[in-house]
């Protein structure tokens, strides 16, 4: 699949001014959500690349505080490396992506989903919860200008939100593959982006102090496996 991953081939100045979007256009742009429907083919149009850092650099840990006659709104689900992930979150303090890493602090990394599971139901109240950093976004790389992904408004810098209706915040590049290369005329693949500023903003009130308490409505974590 051409123009896919960061390591495609370089183009001389001439090629790359007549065939990929200037990075700069995503800043100019607003910040409207862009759908983008791939239908499969050779020409997916779009390089995508990591920010930086795995985790928003200017964010630090986040700390929820549970109620727990109250709702949490949180839905977890465990990654490949045992990892305890938000799968959804109804409160905006916290990010698809971000590990539960302490529970009333007690660590709670590499104990298991079940275990974790476990140590939520029976903490006592008000129960602190802690997470790592918001993860930094998938971003888009490049843009051939021939491609759909051009015509329908996907710029460089543009941040990709989700495939199919799932959300890509703290996905790996190898997920976005996977999710793409299904791609058909009889069964598009869409894309949701925007510029990374959204996923900033909404995470920033969390980035000023590090270790941050919040009050949040608590509730039953649903016991999921991805």
């Amino acid at each position: 699949m051409k123009g896919f991953f960061s390591n495609i081939k370089k183009k001389t100045r001439a090629e790359s001014a007549s065939a990929i979007t200037e990075p700069q256009d995503a800043t100019a742009s607003s910040p409207t959500v862009v759908t983008f429907a791939y239908t499969g083919g050779d020409l997916f149009g779009i390089t995508f690349q990591r920010a930086k850092s795995r985790f928003v650099d200017t964010a630090g840990p986040t700390r929820l505080e549970w109620h727990k006659e109250q709702r949490l709104g949180i839905t977890f689900a465990e990654r490949e490396n045992g990892a305890v992930a938000v799968k959804s979150a109804e409160a905006a303090e916290v990010l698809e992506g971000q590990e539960l890493i302490g529970v009333n602090g007690r660590p709670v990394v590499g104990v298991g989903f079940l275990a974790v599971m476990d140590a939520l139901r029976t903490a006592k109240s008000p129960c602190q919860l802690d997470f790592t950093p918001p993860p930094s976004p998938i971003l888009v790389a490049q843009v051939e200008q021939a491609s759909g992904a051009h015509t329908n408004g996907v710029l460089p810098g543009m941040m990709l939100l989700a495939i199919d209706g799932v959300s890509m915040v703290g996905a790996s590049l190898a997920d976005v593959n996977r999710a793409v290369v299904r791609a058909s005329e009889g069964r598009p693949v869409v894309l949701q982006l925007a510029p990374p500023a959204r996923l900033l903003q909404r995470s920033g009130s969390a980035s000023k102090s590090g270790l941050r308490n919040y009050a949040a409505f608590a509730a039953v974590a649903a016991v999921l496996a991805a």
